[in-house]
């Protein structure tokens, strides 16, 4: 067995720094022998197998954060394969944006037509939400992330390839159509990944400012994309542009391969001999058991989002038509990148300071409240479009630093998967609807003018649900504008563990008490001590 070192403190203060450098190497080598002369006793290696052989020594000396997943470097190289499992689908969904003169003139079709490429992704992206929720928790992250980022590949593939052949200018637009919707089936559901492997690893810890980091290095692909298709386009044609985000999108299996690799370490260093962990089989009626809290979240997302996204799918033309910027070059595409290029700046940040104070609902109400100025700027102002652009990046980046990691708070961990299913597909039903009610609007005789209207009043509603979060929430005991170190303690019950518990509560108290429900009362605070 390895002998403890015993080291007496030296009572007189050393004098000269030599003398106590030396004392600690000869510390560490004391230390290295005797480890040495243990695993000679216990016949281990290197003494036993490799003593008089040609392999080399299995004793290398490895960082220590390589052999601790729970360390802030481990997490952190985690948390970059993360990051880079959507960059290249955010560059790809923002690409017709940009594109917009381009696709009209290539398929002779008008504003209506090309707003069914979000449309399409939009609609196929609420219904397949719900789906990638289910299998997040039925077959866990690493495979769904397989999965997912496939479909990503080929419906870029495929509108890529509508861009290729020679054919008539409708089967061309239906096969970029047709590109979009399997896009769409891919490119929101690898979100739901992306946020389900950050909430696992990164739960009562710093996990406002990995949303924050993800959402940062997610977007980068949109700014990306602003600044550099433009000119793509204008060097190599639309065809070589297309088929270059569909190169980009295979960033992501990289990145896959990375995360299943220290993912999978991480379970062996744990001795977790079962894989991957994963969450029960969901059945879609613990929807029913969410709380409200969740709902209102859903919502506030909804209502924020379809401002945010369809107005950023026809900015560049907005800014043409209004102020004049040349949206043939690229200085209304970067003009449009400043909502994403503030979310870089600020979204770090804003994961830090809600890790640290909390306020979320505070902090939704004003991102939701700041973006009505904005539009109205926009519509009734000709002040410089950079003043409100900035505002609405600030706006963007508030919301989704306090909006998206609250889910985790307020669901089972067992559902994290389908309550961000459920947020992404109601988000997305909003923007299909939306956008093509902009598209309607924009083609008739109200115009730009009658578009930032419509906005204004959307980011009014958002900020009303944000305000009845915020009074929800603290009726049931602020859960939500608590700091995440104030929010440890007994890990909330799975539905499952909630459903077998609840019986025996029925005996205990003679009435059904919810487990997982804030305490009201001091009766309320009796049982759900007798259930911890």
């Amino acid at each position: 067995t390895r002998l403890p070192l015993t080291r007496t403190r030296s009572r007189t203060r050393d004098t000269k720094p030599c003398a106590r450098n030396k004392r600690r190497k000869r510390t560490f080598i004391w230390y290295q022998s005797e480890s040495l002369l243990s695993a000679a006793l216990r016949g281990s290696p290197p003494f036993s197998c490799y003593a008089m052989s040609s392999q080399p020594s299995p004793l290398r000396l490895s960082p220590v954060w390589w052999n601790d997943p729970t360390s802030g470097t481990y997490r952190a190289a985690v948390l970059a394969c993360t990051c880079l499992l959507t960059f290249g689908s955010y560059y790809v969904f923002d690409m017709p944006s940009v594109l917009e003169d381009e696709l009209q003139d290539f398929l002779n079709i008008n504003s209506t037509k090309y707003n069914l490429f979000y449309s399409l992704y939009g609609w196929t992206n609420m219904a397949m939400s719900l789906v990638a929720g289910w299998i997040v928790d039925r077959v866990g992250y690493r495979l769904s992330a397989y999965i997912f980022l496939t479909l990503v590949i080929l419906g870029q593939a495929l509108f890529a390839l509508g861009t290729s052949i020679d054919a008539t200018d409708s089967t061309r637009f239906l096969i970029m159509c047709a590109g979009r919707f399997i896009f769409g089936t891919g490119g929101g559901s690898i979100t739901i990944v992306q946020n389900a492997i950050v909430t696992y690893w990164f739960k009562g810890k710093e996990l406002a400012l990995a949303f924050g980091i993800a959402l940062t290095s997610s977007r980068a692909g949109s700014v990306i994309n602003f600044f550099t298709t433009k000119d793509l386009v204008n060097n190599h044609g639309l065809s070589w542009t297309t088929w270059y985000g569909a190169c980009l999108c295979c960033v992501g299996v990289l990145a896959a391969f990375g995360f299943h690799y220290l993912d999978t370490r991480a379970n062996r260093l744990r001795g977790d001999s079962s894989g991957e962990v994963q969450g029960r089989v969901v059945n879609f009626k613990d929807v029913k058991k969410f709380r409200n809290e969740y709902w209102l979240v859903a919502l506030t997302i909804t209502t924020f989002y379809v401002c945010v996204f369809p107005f950023v799918a026809d900015a560049p033309k907005f800014f043409d038509d209004r102020f004049g910027y040349n949206r043939h070059s690229s200085e209304g595409s970067i003009l449009t990148s400043m909502v994403y290029l503030a979310s870089l700046a600020l979204s770090p940040l804003l994961g830090l300071w809600v890790d640290r104070f909390g306020k979320r609902t505070s902090l939704s109400i004003f991102g939701t409240a700041l973006t009505i100025p904005v539009f109205i700027l926009f519509g009734y102002t000709h002040v410089s479009p950079y003043v409100g652009m900035i505002g609405l990046g600030i706006g963007y980046s508030v919301c989704a630093a306090a909006l998206w990691p609250s889910i985790s708070l307020i669901v089972p961990t067992d559902t994290i998967g389908t309550a961000m299913g459920v947020a992404t597909s109601l988000q997305m039903l909003g923007i299909a609807i939306f956008t093509l009610v902009v598209g309607a609007i924009k083609d008739s005789h109200f115009s730009w003018t009658g578009v930032m209207f419509f906005f204004a009043i959307m980011a009014g509603v958002s900020c009303c649900c944000a305000f009845i979060l915020y009074l929800v929430d603290e009726r049931a005991g602020g859960d939500l504008s608590r700091p995440k170190y104030k929010q440890d303690g007994p890990a909330r019950l799975s539905v499952a563990e909630e459903a077998e518990i609840e019986p025996l509560l029925m005996d205990f108290a003679g009435d059904a008490v919810s487990i997982n429900a804030p305490a009201r009362s001091s009766g309320d605070l009796v049982h759900r001590s007798f259930d911890e």
